[in-house]
């Protein structure tokens, strides 16, 4: 039977140069060198004793207008637009906003390294530039760097071969390394405030339009980033204002026209050309090879769904998966799911297959105490519970969010896996800020806190069932200048540096890993880390306090 489709495209994209074949403009190096406005870039000298001149744009968006739709249609050669564009023709386009902003080229393969050049004070140096000696420190706390797999890139390939670098690699420099050991080094180094908090702008933009949801309020503190950075970069950074620093002004409106830029990226077609790109070994029948690889590898994936062919793709090829197997005998995959009271998202893994586990046989981690310490809090009572060492318990090797696709491991019971599920993670936890008033009303607000995962369980009391967490929640953390969190516990800390404490395992906002920073406390003191985790903004957390729990 066959089946015909309607497609409408909605929308075509790529990296700037790719965006600008798509509707058929000159590029960012001619006189009108944005694709979105009509503005004129100012020719000047590039970086360099011996560079050339080149164009930059230091105009803000009040005095440029938007390029007309009309323009896309019948072409525009005085302002670029060398030839009508056949999208243009589609009842579904709707302006420059069409062939839209993509993330991953703008801000990985673009700015960021942009940043790192301005950094090293490649050509020529800005105020972010550091002296070449403290450079070294940064690579090497970047190759020490313990992040879990959710985070996508490859960090010391920065360093080690920068021109070898991919740009996920480059957006998690933006992202985790720039407002940590970057900018300590840049701080210590006497740098201007106001280019310091310029240089945060660059970062905040960038992780707000990696959400996958935003509101008003998120879009509106983009256009203030872009604001903030304009200002600076187009009056001290002159001859390195390129178009992709200009594109930021953009990205606000970007967003309201087409929504969060992960949800268009072209990330995912870039791991499909990795992935074909390994397969086509012609050289002088290029397109010939990629057709037949693309009609074998669809075939096997036909028949692998169908169930007739187990295929394997080899280790070249495969794509990166996540596989958990049995350890013993007294575990198996099978998942837990407590109903009520806890998010259907969470299921306890590998899960120990004892029907007789007490509470009481974990008195090493005293979960007796704390389990009593989280009913007491959970039922509002102020009478202290009765021992629950003899009640059962299921306990879960690890834990497994299926909203987000997330593993976390356990202290308990580690894993020997090269890609082993990590216990350290992000915790939101409300806090009563009237909690030493016990007469007063609760007045309750979120706070941020940075935990290891021990143990995870289900429990039931007086007729209530619970999915909970026994967590080591790190104490006496700080904020740097760019608002992440900084502290000296590293993973498997000891637990006089933590607090013990039962969790709803809900309160788990994410996995999260370490980054040493390269600046200890005082000289010959303790070592410090930075506390990093998928979707970090400048900023934007309540750090709490473990006296506050």
């Amino acid at each position: 039977m066959l089946t015909y489709l309607f497609l409408q495209p909605v929308g075509a994209s790529g990296d700037i140069p790719g965006a600008a074949l798509l509707c058929h403009h000159d590029g960012h190096v001619s006189p009108f060198g944005c694709r979105i406005c009509i503005m004129e870039g100012i020719r000047i000298k590039a970086p360099g004793p011996n560079a050339g001149f080149s164009r930059y744009y230091h105009g803000d968006l009040n005095g440029a207008i938007e390029r007309d739709p009309e323009t896309f249609k019948h072409g525009d050669v005085i302002h670029n637009l060398k030839t009508p564009s056949l999208f243009a023709r589609l009842k579904a386009f709707y302006g420059s906003y069409y062939f839209g902003l993509d993330e991953l080229h703008l801000f990985g393969s673009n700015i960021a390294k942009q940043i790192w050049n301005m950094v090293t004070g490649d050509r020529e140096e800005t105020a972010f530039t550091l002296p070449k000696v403290v450079l070294r420190p940064i690579g090497v706390a970047a190759s020490e760097t313990n992040l879990p797999p959710c985070f996508e890139g490859n960090i010391p390939d920065i360093f080690r071969h920068s021109n070898n670098a991919r740009a996920v690699d480059w957006l998690d420099f933006l992202l985790y390394l720039l407002p940590t050991i970057v900018y300590e080094q840049i701080d210590s180094n006497g740098t201007p405030q106001e280019a310091k908090d310029a240089l945060l702008c660059i970062v905040t933009i960038a992780s707000l339009a990696l959400q996958q949801w935003l509101d008003a309020d998120d879009i509106d503190r983009i256009k203030r980033c872009a604001t903030t950075w304009h200002e600076y970069a187009s009056q001290s950074l002159t001859n390195r204002y390129t178009p992709v620093f200009h594109y930021l002004q953009h990205v606000s409106r970007a967003i309201e026209m087409l929504g969060p830029m992960r949800r268009y990226s072209t990330r995912s077609i870039e791991r499909t050309i990795g992935f074909y790109k390994k397969r086509i070994k012609s050289i002088s029948a290029t397109a010939v090879n990629a057709a037949n690889q693309l009609c074998t590898i669809t075939a096997h994936h036909h028949c692998q769904h169908s169930g007739d062919l187990d295929v394997d793709d080899g280790e070249d090829g495969k794509f990166e998966s996540y596989t958990i197997t049995t350890e013993n005998d007294n575990d198996t995959n099978d998942m837990v799911n407590v109903q009520e009271g806890t998010a259907d998202s969470h299921r306890l893994w590998r899960v120990l297959q004892d029907d007789s586990l007490t509470v009481g046989q974990f008195d090493s981690w005293d979960l007796d105490r704390y389990l009593r310490q989280y009913w007491k809090r959970h039922l509002n009572q102020r009478t202290a519970l009765p021992s629950l060492r003899d009640s059962k318990i299921v306990v879960g090797k690890d834990l497994f969010d299926s909203d987000t696709g997330t593993f976390y491991g356990s202290q308990a019971y580690p894993h020997l896996a090269r890609k082993k599920p990590m216990p350290f993670v992000k915790l939101s936890l409300p806090v009563d800020l009237n909690r030493a008033d016990p007469g007063a009303a609760k007045d309750l607000v979120w706070e941020t806190y940075f935990a290891e995962c021990m143990l995870f369980l289900a429990h039931a009391y007086r007729g209530q069932e619970r999915m909970l967490a026994l967590v080591q929640v790190y104490r006496d953390l700080e904020l740097n200048g760019a608002g992440i969190p900084i502290g000296t516990q590293n993973y498997n800390c000891d637990r006089g540096h933590c607090k013990s404490y039962v969790i709803d395992v809900e309160r788990i906002d994410s996995l999260a890993g370490y980054i040493p920073s390269t600046i200890p406390t005082r000289p010959g003191g303790s070592k410090r880390y930075y506390y990093v985790y998928p979707g970090m903004i400048p900023n934007d957390i309540r750090l709490g306090d473990v006296t506050h729990i």
